[in-house]
């Protein structure tokens, strides 16, 4: 990685029917690289460090990481930034049926519709290829949605396998379940 003299913003774009997503120059739509995913990308999630871009292959059961190859750090009163060239990171995060993929500081949660799961990675752990997660089996299999929530999630809750979620469980960091709250219209992907 080279030090910039300024903030540079990336973009990350997939393809459709292609498997191909590429990485551009924000403010010159550029090219800087592609890359080959494990099959068409049915979205594109900036996760929380807006370094890294969640590419969410539904019929492949996977979400492969971009790693857009710019970034800051904090120093002191001021911020350095870091250019690298952009990369598919060598990772694989899987769920049955993935939908939602919620990110928030070093927190990546990964919901599963065909288990009713939400998975809770690491983002740092991710950048270095570590894959571990921390499962939530908190409902039947539905669309629903796994959010970050201090230590634990708020996970959507459906009554039935392929019901609408009708509530939200709060869960804590071991998974526990700690509080339900009825949500009759829920509609997660206002989340």
């Amino acid at each position: 990685a080279k030090e910039a003299p300024r903030p540079t913003r990336r973009a990350v774009a997939a393809r459709a029917a292609t498997g191909q997503a590429t990485a551009h120059h924000a403010a010159s739509g550029r090219r800087i690289a592609e890359f080959t995913l494990p099959g068409v990308a049915s979205g594109l999630v900036t996760l929380g460090d807006g370094r890294h871009v969640a590419a969410i292959v539904a019929s492949r059961n996977t979400i492969g990481v971009v790693d857009s190859g710019t970034w800051s750090e904090p120093h002191d009163d001021h911020t350095h930034t870091y250019l690298a060239q952009p990369r598919l990171l060598d990772v694989a995060l899987t769920a049955d049926r993935p939908s939602h993929v919620v990110a928030e500081h070093d927190d990546v949660v990964v919901f599963g519709d065909g288990s009713g799961s939400a998975d809770r990675y690491s983002l740092a752990g991710l950048a270095e290829g570590r894959t571990t997660a921390t499962p939530v089996k908190a409902s039947v299999p539905h669309h629903g949605v796994g959010v970050p929530f201090g230590s634990g999630l708020l996970v959507s809750a459906a009554p039935a396998a392929g019901a609408r979620p009708d509530s939200v469980l709060q869960v804590d960091a071991s998974g526990k379940v700690v509080g339900k709250r009825g949500c009759p219209k829920l509609k997660v992907d206002g989340w």
